[in-house]
């Protein structure tokens, strides 16, 4: 059956944004010359451009399916993505991509391994968002048993992967691997890929996730990322201030900041945990600040603001969570300590210990003076 593509073409170029008129021009001349790869990267350049919302949905279902076969795979699935943003229904999207494995498991000449995975994906993607979370769990973790089979996984297929996995972990109010999940979607995107508002909530969510998280005690490599300063400023700026009293741990500008979990219910509730966290990090840095291997009960109490007797429940905790390793003597009331959780550190921190490594290196110039002084008869002998 012949098919008026200029008319289809004209019709939908009258109907969008006239920016894009250059576009539809281009689309007719190389689907007529069959240039199936300049199409594609043309096709690209037409949803990366947020005027073309509108008109995306029948562009697909009325030109792009007239050649889907003839053109990667991976993309086509990407076309039909970027078209479904239009549809507002989880069940009507689900339809969609359901349609198009389907259609795909038939075709037999084509690369469609990876396609058909990424489809898979975003379907169990549309079942989270209908509620249906143990089917996607199942799905996810059966394309993550398939991805080990696979030598190159494509980059889309893991953006996509940890994308839907760290929404499968926040539905679970699972903040640990959700943390994890999200940090492993942001190193396989281009932040400038991600509209503002969708950097901030998910700096907001990551930010949230590290604070409520019970398994989360190094937080630089979030306090670097640059997602987070999308927060700066503005009025999450607590929340920065939050993590960064976490990670050095201050425990007087974490307490000047604790009024504003009033602002996130989750926060407000878990009071008594970021409390207790936030011990378990002076600890941390107490142990690391005074480079010392035998810390008594007393130091610990000080710095803390805790009463003797609670010190040696907040250390049993750290060696558990595995923040420190050592021993705890009860007769004598001190903690041996011969190793510490390796962590990212902020500029102070990093200052402070360029200054103890310039005491140290005097130090050793000093003794190493006194030697050279007083020990003359002993190397003559």
């Amino acid at each position: 059956m012949d098919v008026d593509v200029p008319g289809i073409l004209t019709t939908l170029r009258t109907e969008a944004n006239p920016q894009l008129e250059s576009l539809f021009l281009a689309f007719e001349d190389l689907y007529d010359r069959k240039l199936w790869h300049q199409l594609t990267k043309t096709l690209e350049v037409f949803y990366k451009t947020p005027s073309s919302t509108g008109v995306r949905m029948r562009l697909y279902k009325n030109f792009i399916t007239l050649f889907k076969y003839k053109i990667n795979q991976l993309k086509h699935v990407e076309f039909l993505l970027a078209s479904l943003v239009e549809v507002k229904e989880a069940s009507e999207c689900k339809g969609y991509l359901l349609e198009l494995k389907e259609e795909l498991k038939k075709q037999d000449k084509i690369d469609k391994e990876q396609a058909l995975l990424f489809l898979d994906i975003e379907i169990a993607r549309c079942k989270l968002h209908l509620k249906q979370e143990v089917e996607a769990r199942d799905d996810l973790d059966k394309i993550d048993k398939s991805f080990a089979q696979i030598d190159a996984v494509d980059l889309k297929l893991n953006q996509s992967y940890f994308s839907t996995n760290s929404e499968y972990y926040k539905v679970k109010s699972d903040y640990n691997n959700f943390y994890y999940q999200s940090l492993l979607y942001l190193s396989t995107v281009q932040l400038d890929d991600l509209q503002l508002i969708d950097q901030q909530r998910l700096a907001y969510d990551l930010s949230i996730s590290a604070l409520l998280a019970d398994k989360i005690y190094n937080f630089g490599e979030l306090l670097t990322h640059p997602i987070l300063q999308t927060l700066k400023g503005g009025e999450y700026q607590w929340i920065i201030d939050l993590l960064n009293s976490l990670n050095s741990g201050d425990i007087d500008a974490f307490s000047k900041n604790l009024h504003h979990l009033e602002k996130n219910t989750l926060l407000k509730t878990s009071e008594s945990f970021l409390k207790q966290k936030i011990c378990l990090m002076t600890l941390v840095e107490l142990v690391f600040a005074k480079s010392i291997r035998v810390i008594s009960f007393k130091d610990v109490s000080v710095a803390t603001l805790l009463s003797i007797g609670e010190v040696e429940h907040l250390v049993m905790r750290a060696l558990s969570l595995g923040l420190l390793k050592g021993s705890i003597d009860q007769i004598s009331q001190t903690i041996s300590i011969n190793w510490v959780q390796p962590r990212i550190i902020n500029q102070t921190q990093i200052a402070n210990m360029k200054q103890k490594l310039v005491a140290w290196d005097a130090n050793v110039s000093k003794l190493g003076t006194f030697m050279e002084q007083n020990g003359k008869e002993i190397w003559i002998e």
